[in-house]
């Protein structure tokens, strides 16, 4: 057996014993994560304040802006977007899980946040229109 024989199996041995200890990493971040909150599922409070959020968010991307718009409405639309956007991660990891996170997270005050969960509960839910509509789901027995 030659000396160049001998390199290639040594290496497929020390590469292989890499990707064994990486999968075994792998492993045991997903297990780790899964553990976590096993069959974790949103709230019924979770997903109304995310549905209100979505609602925030659409309601100030519809808001005239432009020339003539005052710098308050700017700014109020802004601050329907941040709350918006804090609302739909509600509960979650990075998301705020009480009132003072939220209040800390989107720099509103009580009030703000109360006012603008009165505007998102009468505006309606979000109606989706062309592209931003989910497609159908396949049917994998036509295949």
């Amino acid at each position: 057996m030659s000396h160049l024989e001998v390199k290639p199996n040594l290496f497929h041995v020390i590469v292989g014993h890499l990707i064994k200890e990486i999968e075994m990493k792998i492993k045991e971040i997903t297990e780790a994560s899964a553990n976590v909150n096993p069959g974790y599922k949103a709230s019924k409070a979770e997903y109304t304040l995310a549905d209100y959020g979505r609602r925030l968010m659409d309601i100030s991307a519809k808001m005239p802006m432009g020339k003539g718009v005052s710098d308050a409405e700017v700014d109020r639309s802004n601050k329907m977007s941040r709350l918006g956007d804090e609302l739909t991660a509600y509960g979650t990891a990075f998301g705020a899980k009480n009132l003072n996170d939220l209040i800390k997270k989107t720099g509103l005050s009580k009030e703000e946040i109360a006012s603008m969960l009165d505007l998102a509960k009468k505006h309606g839910p979000v109606e989706l229109k062309g592209d931003d509509v989910p497609d159908e789901p396949e049917d994998d027995e036509k295949f």
